[in-house]
């Protein structure tokens, strides 16, 4: 359909402190009207930040991108549309705003994105209520996609680990540690095999439906753009899971008309990886695809000298792969479907002691503007089998005798629905929730060990309201409040009758304050907690 040039237009606005200005102009050439758009970013204090990311997509197709100069300020060329504008740079939260270009010509509001402010970015938490632009939340930090490539030949655990506050279960990175010992932490929260933080990727849930651990590198290095970190209690906005926080990993998005990355890796011991991706987009849909092979160093468990013949390398290989196809037909509607399968094989240090995982997990987003604000609704669904064995090795280690297995299988499905919208100053954001996991974990003993097999496991189900608020207090004040009602049920199955309800109530309130140029105060109240998971039953 051909569209008309039109006169004037800007950004859609962003209010925070005026200390910006962006003015928007159409240049015309034929039919299609294009709008020269100018901005700034700044931190938390108002100070220019050099060197800032500035992207800007439609309905998954990154549509255009530029790098702030040492006075933060920014110039886009960008289409009629309703677009996602981000803003990213080293160590700061992500800044987010949807937008709709071009606004009444009478419209001279200023686009200022601030990193800091939000927890996440839109592109994290879209299925969440959006705090306003302007408010602020807690403790962030952010990993970009060039940091990631500075540290070769590691899982994405080991990179987090330079990250503040960020702990596993066991000091062994994942590429070591058996999976179910691979739990998360943050701020120092008593870490476990059943994580005490909630891993999204591309807002959906990572962390295992069964126990709660992580599969570090069930997503492709490469199609990794950034990962936010923040740090303290979520529950008022992902729930159960988000006890001590959330880290949330953002995929790359198409490009327009092609994008690729690949990254090939060798080292000793015949550690490896080999890691690609690519993006691309074709009138109202888009495409991308990524993969990874990779394996880890094969090294000796035991010491030289207590060695014996039973003694074997231990090492892992894992493969992972993200596929999305995008549709947007219109630019207040998208629709993404997305599949990630996954996985891994370990060698523990003898020829009976081994465990494998295979996973797959397909998702499916849609949303768009109406009514003045934003709408969203996401639906996910996971299937898990998790393998292990268990030895008993001789005093001179010189044989070994299958003692025990284990077989894990598990499935998860889940759904989310929310709205949100800015009313000048304010935002104000509401939503349901809804998950069930059923699992079933088999035990017993094998090669005439003595014991009885058993079977554990069943179903837990849950739902949430949840709601949230943003809005100045006075001047230089801003505060921020969210509250979430869950309730859940855990039915085990290997205890008739057992089955329990709960509820918990999850409130927080947060603060900000900025007296001055260059100075931010911020204090946070909140209430989180932690379901048990089915493995702990």
């Amino acid at each position: 359909m051909a569209r008309r040039a039109f006169a004037a237009a800007v950004l859609a606005w962003l209010w925070i402190a005026a200390t910006s200005h962006a003015v928007a102009r159409p240049q015309a050439s034929g039919n299609d009207a294009v709008f020269t758009v100018a901005g700034q970013v700044v931190d938390l204090t108002g100070a220019p930040v050099p060197g800032a990311r500035v992207r800007v997509s439609s309905g998954g197709w990154v549509v255009a991108d530029a790098v702030t100069g040492q006075d933060g300020e920014f110039t886009l060329q960008l289409p009629p549309g309703v677009l996602d504008v981000t803003a990213t740079a080293h160590d700061m939260a992500a800044a987010s705003a949807r937008v709709r270009v071009p606004r009444p010509s009478d419209a001279r509001d200023p686009l200022q994105l601030v990193l800091g402010a939000a927890v996440f970015s839109a592109a994290v938490t879209v299925a969440a209520p959006v705090v306003h632009p302007n408010g602020t939340e807690g403790s962030t930090s952010l990993v970009t996609s060039e940091a990631i490539g500075l540290v070769p030949a590691r899982a994405l655990d080991e990179t987090l680990g330079a990250t503040p506050g960020f702990s596993l279960f066991r000091r062994s990175p994942s590429r070591t540690a058996n999976p179910t010992a691979q739990g998360v932490s943050l701020r120092g929260l008593g870490a476990s095999g059943a994580s005490r933080a909630l891993v999204m990727a591309d807002g959906f849930p990572a962390n295992d439906p069964f126990g709660g651990w992580v599969y570090w590198s069930r997503l492709p290095v490469v199609s990794i753009e950034r990962v936010e970190v923040a740090r303290g209690g979520r529950s008022e906005r992902h729930g159960a899971d988000a006890l001590g926080g959330v880290v949330g990993i953002v995929t790359s998005q198409a490009s327009r008309p092609f994008a690729g990355r690949f990254l090939v890796e060798a080292g000793s011991r015949r550690t490896g990886k080999l890691s690609g991706f690519v993006g691309m987009q074709r009138g109202p849909w888009s495409w991308v695809a990524s993969g990874e092979a990779g394996r880890s160093g094969r090294a000796p468990v035991v010491a030289a000298e207590q060695r014996g013949p039973v003694d074997t390398p231990a090492g892992s290989d894992h493969a992972a792969g993200l596929f999305g196809v995008g549709w947007a037909p219109a630019p207040a509607f998208t629709a993404t479907v997305r599949l990630n399968p996954f996985g891994e094989q370990r060698a523990n240090g003898t020829p009976l002691q081994r465990n494998d995982t295979r996973s797959a997990q397909g998702s499916a987003v849609t949303g768009g503007a109406a009514r003045g604000g934003q709408w969203e609704v996401r639906a996910w669904g996971q299937w898990t089998r998790f393998r292990q064995t268990f030895s008993v090795v001789s005093r001179d280690r010189a044989s070994e005798a299958l003692a025990a297995r284990q077989r894990v299988e598990s499935t998860a499905v889940g759904g989310r629905a929310a709205w949100d919208r800015v009313f000048g100053p304010a935002a104000l954001g509401a939503g349901v929730e809804m998950r069930q996991v059923e699992a079933d974990n088999l035990e017993g003993p094998a090669g005439g060990s003595p014991g009885e097999a058993r079977t554990v496991g069943g179903r837990q189900r849950g739902a949430a309201v949840f709601g949230r608020v943003s809005m100045p207090f006075g001047p230089g004040v801003r505060v921020d409040a969210g509250v979430r009602w869950e309730a859940w049920r855990n039915t085990p199955s290997h205890l008739p009758g057992g089955s329990r309800d709960e509820s918990r109530f999850s409130p927080r309130l947060t603060v900000t304050w900025t007296p001055a140029q260059g100075v931010v105060t911020h204090a946070s109240g909140y209430g989180a907690f932690r379901a048990p998971t089915l493995n702990e039953l």
